[in-house]
């Protein structure tokens, strides 16, 4: 049975996750703003996408290593976490040359849509 703790003042998982609702609610509102898929959009998500990670990659490394207890059972670090792997594939998809930015619209709008699914049942 998992133990309950309050909530940290000072979690940088809260944080980072804050990051990524911010970057996910941009995407979107970009699917709506544009309602077609189009180059522009892609190009947003893109840079959206590869600010996010260039921003937060180097704050994970120095800011979360030092974890407490509570960190173990913290749902904002699972959320975080899964989020990575997540992220890590959308940006395969934008470094990829097999696919028109049709495709990886839809490929990333598909992994944005199984993160929700998979972090809803944390």
């Amino acid at each position: 049975m998992e133990r309950r703790f309050e909530k940290c003042n000072n979690c940088k998982y809260k944080e980072i996750e804050e990051w990524q609702l911010i970057l996910m609610l941009g995407m979107s509102d970009a699917n709506i703003l544009y309602q077609d898929y189009c180059e522009e959009q892609y190009e947003d998500i893109k840079h959206a996408l590869e600010g996010y990670v260039i921003s937060v990659e180097p704050y994970l490394k120095d800011s979360v290593d030092n974890c407490l207890i509570e960190c173990q059972i913290c749902k904002s670090k699972k959320r975080v976490e899964k989020f990575k792997e997540y992220s890590n594939k959308m940006i395969k998809i934008i470094n990829s040359d097999r696919y028109y930015y049709v495709e990886k619209l839809q490929r990333i709008y598909f992994l944005q849509d199984d993160y929700f699914e998979d972090c809803d049942r944390l």
